[in-house]
């Protein structure tokens, strides 16, 4: 009670010291905050030497003109997002120093004369999303002004004397009204206007408004509906906004003499084609914005000056080095969303400055050899969602300072790579090489490109179908801060057990760690990694196919000249000596991490041979051989029929011919007890491979071809069941055919065509058929003699009475006519 009491004498011994309750005061900065408080009114008690009063988002619905007239120093007034739906004259009254009022977001309707009159130091009004429909008289006399936000009103129409006394005024916005008609001098007094925003307003024309506005630099006219670019643009204009219309061509005048033109806009329109020069005389152009239109070709020449080119979602298909202007001052080029298939070496040599390269989502099929030859000061290069099939050697050759290399979403997955790509990457740090199974695959199994990739800092290899990884390869990595490994398919056995403790060991540099889990085996899908205990890591039950490290020469010699490796084995097959009960081994392809193949053991003496249609054979290292043996992923499933019958045999031959050389390589195994020695002779050469015995037992081996075994049968008789019936079904439904056009014909064969008379059994009538078709009927209709009044009536065809014998005819005669 007592603290009430101080206050109120404080209140009345000196104002300047009072705060409206629920509010917020700073005697230093005399400011009275008020900000969402749910006032329906002005609060009391506010300082009379107040100069900012903060109001907004309250439920204040009116103001009178008797509201502010005692804070003669306020300075700025925010009335935002409340309710009020009119404005007095006069009520901004007795306020000298007042310079910025915000009412936006309220429900008025109108500006009455007079609301802004006497305020001699406003310099900014926001009215924004109000109900305004005209402006009448409402900016009369307000000579001070600077700046007047109209944006998201309701205004239809912008008059000559609507802005006729705002000579001070540098920026006007009017944006998202309804204005369709803007009159040729409205804007004609503005002539210190600088910043004018128009968009969103359905203009359609906006020629010959801006003559008189000589320092005018940005202009907003996007999403205007405008089918050109407007005329008499002032050579004053910077910044010019013409996106979103429906502008089909670009004149060589459209931009003449634009000298100060910085920035163009022209995204979002129906563009087909650009005279040419007509972006080549403007001498400070900086920015030239394109995208989703329907060029097809790119627009040169340019001027030299242009830095920034973003032509995305277009329908270009080729580029040339013509296209870009010698010394060229280009550093960001973007053409994502073309139709370009391919670039031919030296096509950017004039862009020695560029920095930033992006031509995603084309059409590129092939990287070849210094194609971005001559941007030596690349910094990005983004080549993703392309459909690479080829990768040469010296395709980055020049790109000596690139730092990001994005090769992300190659749609095919299968990717020839002629050697160390990133030997030529020396400050490389990011690649992301996500969604590209195929390339991924290549670059994990070659030690070079690892090793050239050594000084990466962030690599994403999210969505690769990988399911196993070596820690090997984490290793030569070591400087990664940022890793993707998500999305792929991993099988947890105990090989990809190193994998918990590295993740929990670098949880904050795997990006999503908690997403990484596994997918096979079944009983453990979905399960986080780094949720498993050791011992749930399922056995090692059948080869995963993990990327091994080779020489980029082994993976080239490979794919070049024995077509194995890149899946090209055109015929494989196996003779041999069988038993009497089984005469042909019979082999299921499945992925490893799923289901093992189906093996059957031939007897000891078997000799197997192999025949292929590929190109020579060379003979590299044991290393190929061993991965010619378990790769299954490496060799696309083509091989594994013969390893699993090697499998099983202690002694065996495989004889491969190459019909180019007409020279034969001979492969032996011997089986023993620990380990298992092969050997290639080719021409008198021979390698040794000796690898490790199989750890599973000759008892697993023979229940999971058991079981193996019947699921083929299963699938077999299942898929012979779906045949049977689809064919039967197939027979049925031509037999009902078949009856149907039986029964047709057989109904028109009972019709006797050309019939002079046939008679009704159950009336005596006569019936015509005439011509052809028999529901063409004319039939006679009968009618009795005395029912028949005159001489047609009663069939007579004689004008002669003598001649007449109708009359004579009983009355029971019966007279047929014939219906018209």
């Amino acid at each position: 009670m007592k603290t009430i009491i101080l206050s109120v004498l404080v209140c009345v011994v000196s104002e300047t010291f009072c705060c409206p309750p629920d509010c917020s005061c700073s005697i230093q900065e005399k400011s009275v905050n008020c900000y969402g408080r749910k006032l329906t009114a002005l609060p009391v008690n506010i300082p009379l030497d107040t100069e900012t009063l903060d109001l907004r988002s309250n439920s204040i619905s009116r103001v009178t003109k008797s509201s502010f007239q005692n804070f003669t120093h306020l300075k700025k007034l925010q009335l935002d997002f409340n309710k009020i739906t009119k404005l007095e004259a006069g009520t901004f009254n007795n306020l000298p120093y007042l310079e910025i009022i915000g009412l936006g977001t309220n429900s008025i309707s109108t500006i009455q004369k007079g609301v802004f009159w006497h305020l001699p130091s406003v310099k900014s009004i926001d009215l924004t999303n109000n109900f305004i429909i005209n402006l009448s008289e409402g900016f009369k006399n307000i000579t001070n002004i600077n700046r007047i936000d109209l944006h998201g009103n309701r205004i239809k129409s912008i008059k000559n004397e609507d802005f006729r006394d705002t000579t001070s005024l540098l920026d006007l916005i009017l944006s998202n009204n309804k204005i369709t008609q803007i009159k040729r001098n409205a804007f004609r007094s503005l002539i210190k206007l600088a910043y004018l925003s128009i968009k969103g307003n359905p203009l359609k024309k906006a020629d010959g408004l801006f003559y008189k506005n000589e320092v005018l630099s940005y202009l907003d006219l996007s999403d205007c509906q405008l089918k050109s670019v407007p005329k008499g643009l002032p050579d004053s204009i910077q910044h010019l906004q013409l996106n979103q219309n429906n502008i089909t061509r670009i004149k060589a005048k459209d931009f003449r003499n634009k000298l100060y033109l910085r920035i163009i806009v022209l995204d979002e329109n129906e563009i087909v084609s650009i005279a040419s020069g007509a972006f080549s005389t403007q001498k400070n152009l900086l920015q030239l914005w394109l995208n989703s239109n329907k060029l097809t070709k790119f627009p040169s020449p340019l001027s030299a000056t242009v830095t920034n080119v973003l032509i995305s979602n277009n329908k270009i298909s080729k580029l040339a080095p013509r296209d870009f202007p010698v010394y060229s001052m280009m550093t960001d080029l973007v053409l994502n969303g073309n139709r370009i298939q391919s670039l031919l070496p030296y096509t950017f040599k004039n862009l020695g400055k560029l920095r930033n390269l992006s031509i995603n989502t084309n059409k590129i099929t092939t990287l070849e050899n210094k194609m971005f030859s001559g941007l030596k000061n690349l910094k990005l290069l983004s080549i993703s969602n392309n459909r690479i099939n080829s990768i040469q050697t010296n395709c980055f050759y020049g790109l000596s300072y690139l730092n990001e290399l994005r090769l992300a979403s190659f749609l095919l997955n299968d990717v020839s790579i002629h050697g160390n790509i990133f030997k030529n990457l020396p400050q490389l740090t990011i690649l992301d090489i996500g969604s590209s199974e195929g390339l991924v695959k290549n670059i994990l199994k070659s030690v070079e490109m690892l090793n050239s990739i050594r000084n990466l800092t962030e690599i994403n290899l999210k969505d690769n179908n990988l399911k196993t990884l070596t820690s090997d390869i984490i290793n030569q990595l070591s400087n990664v801060q940022t890793i993707k490994l998500n999305d792929n398919r991993w099988h947890c056995d105990e090989r990809l057990g190193w994998m918990k403790s590295w993740l929990k060991q670098n949880v904050k540099k795997i990006y999503m760690v908690d997403d990484i889990t596994c997918y096979t085996p079944r009983n453990l899908r979905s399960k986080r990694i780094l949720d498993l205990k050791p011992n749930e890591f399922a056995a090692v039950t059948a080869p995963v196919a993990p990327p091994t490290f080779m020489s980029t020469t082994d993976v080239f010699q490979i794919s070049n000249h024995m077509n194995v490796v890149t899946g090209r084995v055109t015929q494989a097959t196996i003779n041999g000596k069988a038993t009497a009960k089984n005469t042909t081994a019979s082999h299921t392809h499945r992925k490893t991490t799923r289901q093992p193949a189906t093996r059957n053991t031939p007897k000891k003496d078997m000799r197997t041979s192999i025949s292929y249609t590929s190109a020579s054979l060379i003979p590299t290292t044991s290393i190929i051989i061993r991965e010619i043996i378990t790769e299954e992923r490496s060799i696309k499933n083509k091989f594994q029929t013969t390893m699993d019958v090697l499998d099983e045999v202690p002694t065996s031959t495989i004889s491969i011919y190459n019909p180019d050389s007409q020279s034969a390589l001979s492969l032996n195994t011997t089986d023993k007890t620990n380990s298992s020695q092969t050997s290639l002779m080719a021409d008198g050469y021979r390698i040794n491979n000796k690898t490790k015995s199989s750890d599973i037992s000759t008892n697993d081996k023979k229940k999971e071809r058991d079981g193996q075994s019947k699921h083929v049968e299963e699938a077999k008789n299942f898929n012979l069941i779906i045949i049977i019936i689809a064919t039967s079904l197939t027979l049925l439904f031509i037999l009902v055919v078949i009856i149907i056009v039986v029964i047709i014909c057989r109904k028109r064969e009972k019709v006797v065509y050309h019939r002079a008379v046939q008679y009704d059994k159950d009336n005596g009538d006569v019936v015509f058929f005439v011509g052809d078709n028999p529901s063409c009927v004319a039939t006679l209709n009968k009618q009795s003699r005395n029912n028949s009044r005159s001489r047609s009536e009663r069939g007579s065809t004689s004008s002669r009475p003598s001649e007449d014998i109708t009359s004579e005819l009983e009355s029971t005669m019966k007279i047929y006519s014939l219906d018209e």
